[in-house]
């Protein structure tokens, strides 16, 4: 335990004499420092303590008769306990949890406050069912829950606030559906319908709608079910409409949302898909339509953020059906005006999605323009990531389009970051990382046919994967070591560096029963062999390197070679 997480727990341990909640949040403090470095098993340890933090808050909630308080806490001692795998212990406190939480509801019963007692009926009947498996119990008390919410319901004067009666009915119908009892569940969702239609709640219709035919597909209707989801997209798709007349927007273009997951699911049930999804497109473009007119109203206002924001997301929404030019020429708009305000990475970020649709659209010249300088404006934002995203997809332009020139200037930005890179990841002796780096680099030097610059990359790649080969053996990380190791002979053998039967030797003891390693040695056997057919391993390790994507590419690489 280091000085921090020792400071941290002779306060948990200071706190716990009397202060139990803020010693639980400092000895969960000192279990994730453990957990980090990987010291599992003090860790472990340490949730003993919050738990007993815990049964002691609820043992002193309970003497004052919070009950639902003492329940919430006991939740959190049934979690722990889930989380260190001890199942049983956490269904006894969550056993407990409902009781009080059962306790509290009857005593806010007998004040006549029914939301509240609905809320404690309901969340004890969550447990019961997802936690405690108690079906039969579960549905007396959202029996219980129900009986509540309708008291609520009565005491509400609907005429000053209809949506709250709604909302309650609504709640009222997914309860039914809990009790299983799908007939009663529709007959109160129409109920809730028909007063959200009284104020045009156009979620709350919505979600009437969508959980009807939850319970018609319950009760095997599945024609109901499509006709009330039918009913739902067109509902939506009118009201979109009628608010883009109204001007409203922000509520059209939620409107168009629901429509578009509504579709969603239609595609999956209906057989004529290419009308759905010309429907699809069309709300995808009403969407598009009515951020771009928020956009409008905010650059009139010079809200240069606030339209920026908004041009994004109608760039998202014509991406999304692969409209590129669309989506290009507003992401465009969106990076021009995030760089007119200084927010350079959120410009970086529009640039690079504009400069990957002209991409999509061949127009490479462009893209790569687009992609550099989303690159330059990440970097200088600290957006490291970012950078060499768009670094490398400025070079796959280049690269299309054969301007060798700009590749190769391009490649001395992105070279300086990732040798960088690779050198911080050598100081921590994550050795393979840097290796990667390192052999990218290589890659880049190979496709501007510099072979010498290349081989100096790839050499000082095989130079850390055998230092990270070294410290996984040294770790005891032996799957680890093999499969660094067999980067490693591959690299070597796309030099045409045969000499690798004393490396092999060298690690036979420790590694040779690992597949990775059977891979190595056999890539090597039928490299160094007459027929050199790599085809015939590969197929033999087709099940190990499918499931890596960097061995999938150093054996493309190595093929390659061959043929060339």
């Amino acid at each position: 335990m280091d000085k921090k997480t020792e400071e941290l727990k002779n306060a948990a341990d200071f706190f716990k004499k009397n202060e139990y909640l803020p010693a639980a949040k400092c000895y969960a403090n000192v279990a994730e420092l453990l957990e980090k470095a990987g010291n599992i098993k003090e860790a472990e340890l340490i949730f003993h303590n919050i738990i007993d933090c815990y049964n002691k808050e609820a043992e002193m909630n309970i003497r004052q008769k919070k009950y639902q308080e003492a329940a919430e806490i006991l939740l959190s001692a049934g979690e722990l306990e889930t989380r260190i795998n001890e199942e049983d212990i956490s269904r006894e406190y969550y056993n407990k949890a409902v009781q009080l939480f059962i306790k509290a509801a009857e005593e806010t019963l007998d004040q006549k406050n029914f939301q509240n007692a609905g809320d404690l009926f309901k969340k004890a009947a969550f447990y019961l069912e997802q936690e405690i498996q108690d079906t039969d119990s579960a549905i007396k008390y959202y029996h219980n829950a129900i009986e509540s919410y309708q008291k609520f319901k009565n005491q509400i004067v609907v005429k000053e606030d209809l949506k709250k009666a709604t909302q309650i009915t609504q709640l009222i119908a997914i309860l039914y559906e809990r009790t299983n009892d799908y007939k009663k569940a529709i007959e109160i969702d129409k109920e809730a319908l028909e007063l959200a239609k009284k104020r045009d709640l156009v979620q709350i219709i919505t979600d009437c709608y969508l959980h009807m035919a939850h319970c018609y597909l319950k009760l095997n209707k599945e024609d109901d079910m499509i006709n009330t989801l039918k009913i739902a997209k067109d509902y939506n798709i009118k009201i979109g409409k009628l608010k883009m007349q109204k001007k409203n927007y922000l509520e059209a273009a939620e409107s168009f949302d629901n429509a578009i997951s509504i579709l969603k699911e239609l595609t999956i049930l209906l057989d004529k898909k290419s009308v759905v999804l010309e429907e699809i497109n069309q709300s995808y473009i009403n969407k598009a339509d009515s951020y771009l007119k928020i956009a409008e109203s905010h650059l009139k206002q010079n809200e240069i953020d606030r339209a920026a924001h908004f041009q994004r997301n109608a760039a998202l929404c014509y991406r999304l059906i692969n409209k590129h030019k669309n989506a290009a020429e507003l992401f465009l708009e969106a990076g021009t005006n995030f760089e007119k305000i200084n927010t350079q990475k959120l410009a970086a970020i529009n640039f690079r999605d504009a400069g990957l649709q002209y991409e999509l659209m061949k127009k490479l010249d462009i893209a790569a323009e687009l992609l550099f300088k989303a690159a330059k404006l990440a970097i200088t934002e600290g957006t490291t990531e970012i950078s060499i995203e768009c670094y490398r997809a400025t070079l796959r332009n280049f690269e299309c389009f054969d301007d060798m020139i700009k590749f190769e200037e391009t490649l001395k930005d992105l070279e300086e970051i990732l040798k960088t890179l690779a050198e911080e990841e050598e100081q921590e002796e994550n050795y393979h990382i840097a290796a990667s780096y390192l052999f990218e680099i290589g890659n880049y030097y190979d496709s501007l046919k510099k072979p010498k610059k290349a081989e100096i990359y790839y050499k000082s790649a095989t130079d850390k994967l055998q230092k990270a080969v070294e410290i996984a053996i040294k770790e005891e990380q032996l799957t680890i070591a093999a499969y660094s190791l067999s980067c490693f002979i591959i690299i070597k053998l796309i030099l045409n560096d045969t000499d690798i039967e004393s490396i092999l030797a060298m690690y036979r003891n420790k590694l040779g029963e690992n597949h990775y390693f059977k891979l190595s040695e056999d890539l090597y056997k039928e490299f160094i062999s007459k027929e050199a057919n790599l085809f015939a391993v590969i197929d033999k390790y087709d099940n190990i390197i499918k499931h890596s994507d960097e061995l999938d590419y150093l054996i493309s690489k190595l093929t390659e070679s061959i043929k060339s």
